[in-house]
């Protein structure tokens, strides 16, 4: 059986991401990143993020 998303949805395979009631973001249940940490190191497009081609 197939699983199907929406178009607008998008899946990181493994990194059970999950967003804190306090705007807290932790990927692969180690990696935390502040909402104030998020906002500050926002970039526009994700072509301008260190290390992505």
């Amino acid at each position: 059986m197939a699983t199907v998303l929406p178009k607008a949805v998008k899946v990181w395979m493994g990194a059970n991401a999950r967003i804190e009631p306090d705007g807290t973001v932790v990927l692969f249940e180690k990696d935390v990143y502040t909402a104030q940490e998020l906002w500050h190191n926002s970039v526009t497009r994700i072509d301008l993020v260190s290390g992505v081609h």
